[in-house]
């Protein structure tokens, strides 16, 4: 959980002068955050490589850290820091690596406390947590033993992949090795979720957590469109695009046998075509 949000300046290859102007903007930065989480707080990049900062004291799970140069951030990930960037008026997004520092942010003061929360998850590999309905949650898969486990599981059910869209749902995919469906998973949460931030997630009963059930928001692939053809006996154009022709996000869902009956499939999906109509 994410508790304290943290900031460095870098004072090693910034102009005195933006220096100043930067230690003026991130103390009044720190006081808007803080009173959103249990502390925020800042240093300079030159403590920060000394060992001496004051951000490292903070617990590493609960912490996020943002630098506002690429140095910081690096120097952050070398003490296994969460970091991700942050701009003022001397820093601009061109200054960072998209590779090492895929998440900046512009004016931290005015982001909201979830928007830190999931650049946190992002950073610690976490996954989001999309809706929270009266029996479920509704959450990114992630690359635990039990999500493994449960998508492993739809490889042996003829129904999962009936109308539900994965891009790791091939008959020969599932039919792979553990080791092949990772590969497959950890692909998948980097290039959809990661990209778009929505796909299909894990519907998990709120009170345990188990895994009960898949449903979410895909386009379909029009690479495979023979896929959906022989799924719903209709060309892919008539049941995947929109007028012009273009594909649009379709809503699928699948719930574990044992726990059909109980509306979970209503459930689940009415939280998340509000969530898609928002």
């Amino acid at each position: 959980m994410l508790s304290f949000v943290h900031f460095v300046v870098d004072d090693l290859t910034a102009a005195p002068n933006i220096i100043h102007e930067t230690i003026s903007d991130v103390t009044r930065i720190c006081s808007s955050v803080g009173g959103d989480f249990s502390a925020s707080s800042w240093c300079l990049l030159s403590d920060l490589e000394k060992g001496t900062a004051s951000v490292l004291i903070t617990p590493a799970d609960e912490t996020l850290i943002l630098a506002d140069s690429e140095v910081g951030v690096l120097e952050l990930r070398a003490r296994n820091r969460f970091a991700a960037g942050w701009l003022h008026a001397g820093v601009n997004a061109a200054d960072f690596d998209p590779e090492s520092t895929p998440y900046i942010v512009d004016d931290p003061a005015e982001v909201w406390p979830d928007d830190f929360r999931r650049i946190y998850a992002r950073c610690a590999g976490l996954p989001w947590e999309v809706a929270v309905t009266g029996r479920l949650i509704i959450r990114e898969f992630s690359e635990s033993e039990e999500d493994l486990r449960f998508i492993q599981s739809l490889g042996k059910s003829s129904e999962s992949g009936k109308f539900l869209s994965l891009s790791f749902d091939r008959p020969d995919d599932i039919a792979d090795p553990r080791g092949t469906i990772r590969d497959l998973l950890h692909a998948y949460i980097r290039n959809v979720y990661h990209l778009y931030e929505f796909g299909n997630w894990a519907v998990c009963l709120r009170e345990t957590g188990t895994v009960i059930g898949i449903a979410g928001l895909s386009f379909p692939d029009p690479v495979f469109p023979d896929i959906y053809e022989d799924r719903l006996s209709v060309p892919y154009s008539e049941t995947s695009c929109n007028i012009a022709g273009d594909p649009v996000p379709e809503l699928g869902y699948y719930i574990s046998e044992s726990f059909r009956g109980n509306g979970f499939a209503y459930e689940s999906c009415s939280a998340i075509l509000d969530l898609g109509f928002r």
